[in-house]
């Protein structure tokens, strides 16, 4: 999944580059051919990488935002799929933190394609960043060593 955001991305970061969008950000459905309610897109100037997530107006009171180092949250206001259609959108802050950024999304996107009720999505967005938080929380923005990658012992 990292290799298709990243295509994705780069799709989208040279249609902003050549002048070929309307308005500061270019997006695209994960999924063309289905609608997920998850979109990527590149925010101008900048190119700033975002992942929208599509809620309904009752996810919005209660989600809660986790507070991580080079990535934001907030919700937004699109045209997309429908007029004023709220997101839930997760953007990189710091460039410095871009893998890591990519691979939350690709988590993120492979749990709520998952997901075959629209309702059980905030949920299942919430579980799934409550699992990264606790990452963090235990081996910092970094993540695990090359060693524990590779299965050897994690130091604590």
């Amino acid at each position: 999944m990292n290799d298709k955001l990243e295509e994705i991305w780069g799709l989208l970061e040279e249609k902003v580059r050549s002048g070929d969008y309307s308005g500061n950000r270019a997006y695209r459905r994960l999924e063309l051919d289905r609608e997920t309610g998850l979109r990527l897109g590149i925010v101008s100037p900048g190119n700033i990488r975002e992942l929208l997530i599509q809620i309904d107006t009752t996810d919005e009171k209660s989600f809660g935002p986790p507070k991580w180092m080079g990535m934001r949250f907030e919700i937004i206001l699109m045209d997309a799929p429908e007029r004023r259609t709220r997101h839930i959108r997760l953007y990189l802050s710091d460039v410095t933190h871009k893998s890591v950024f990519t691979t939350i999304c690709a988590d993120i996107a492979e749990t709520l394609l998952k997901v075959e009720n629209p309702s059980n999505r905030s949920k299942e967005l919430q579980n799934c960043l409550d699992r990264w938080s606790r990452f963090f929380q235990k081996y910092g923005i970094e993540g695990l060593s090359p060693e524990a990658q590779r299965g050897g012992t994690i130091m604590v």
